[in-house]
């Protein structure tokens, strides 16, 4: 008898400490990104965060995140996004984020959607960039090598400097979205959105030049120089028609796959779309 009164108030004890009830399996809590206070009743999901969030990690006690908001790559040189942008920005982010993590909510959907995402994203990292004008430059595509060289370049300058001095938590570092992504950097801008953006522009310039390109330079040499009044530019009535589908179509891919893997807003990806365009405006004029 006394050893099974020891047992007992030891179970009690180990109920009592990992927040369960009598008779449940002791389980540990999963560690919380923000301060105790404002935390919730279990696993350290924030009462601020949406309750469909809420929900799903309450249903998911075993995900896991394994790192905490300190590991992350912030620095004192840079600005915080202030509370007031947030809540301003807020019901029309976590509105998006919502619908656009749909599928994970879904026991079927789950595993096809996330390998789409990922495969949009693998088509847009800044690696990719450098190899444009060497293509192109051994192509003969003179002209459209420099200004996709131009384009890249500003894609990298303007799309670092914002991630440098300005911070942004990610959407799953706040519970504001399932995470389902690891990335310590910066959320703002979505360089991804900007990627696409410029890719899409380079392509485009490639369908509407290429071509005549080729056409003129057989009937004198491929050193010659493509001449102005020749060469087609994008920002026109005729050539917008060709990066058109391009920004209906990759590029909200795009978008929603950094959202449904909660590593950007919305907002991050509307102005990393609107950074994309001007990264390609500075390459063209």
């Amino acid at each position: 008898s006394t050893q099974m009164s020891d047992f007992v108030s030891e179970s009690a004890s180990l109920c009592s400490t990992y927040g369960q009830e009598d008779g449940d399996i002791p389980v540990p809590r999963r560690s919380s990104f923000g301060t105790s206070k404002g935390s919730s009743e279990f696993d350290g999901v924030p009462t601020g965060s949406p309750k469909w969030v809420h929900d799903w990690y309450s249903r998911h006690p075993d995900k896991n995140i394994k790192f905490s908001k300190s590991q992350c790559d912030v620095s004192r040189r840079r600005c915080h996004c202030s509370d007031g942008l947030n809540n301003c920005l807020r019901p029309c982010d976590d509105a998006l984020i919502r619908c656009g993590q749909s599928c994970v909510r879904s026991k079927h959907l789950k595993k096809p959607f996330t390998f789409i995402a990922y495969a949009l994203t693998s088509t847009t990292i800044i690696e990719i960039g450098p190899i444009f004008p060497l293509v192109l430059y051994g192509c003969f595509l003179d002209d459209i090598a420099l200004i996709c060289l131009i384009v890249i370049a500003a894609v990298v300058l303007l799309s670092q400097i914002p991630k440098r001095f300005a911070w942004r938590y990610r959407p799953f570092f706040d519970y504001r979205a399932v995470h389902m992504k690891t990335n310590k950097t910066s959320s703002f801008p979505s360089r991804a959105v900007v990627c696409a953006v410029a890719y899409s522009y380079i392509v485009a310039l490639c369908l509407l030049n290429g071509p005549n390109y080729y056409k003129v330079i057989n009937h004198t040499s491929p050193y010659d120089p493509f001449h102005d009044d020749e060469f087609r530019f994008i920002f026109t009535n005729e050539g917008f028609l060709y990066i058109l589908p391009f920004l209906l179509t990759w590029v909200p891919g795009v978008a929603w796959s950094r959202v449904y893997l909660g590593v950007h807003y919305p907002s991050d990806c509307t102005f990393g779309a609107f950074l994309g365009l001007a990264c390609c405006a500075i390459g063209e004029f």
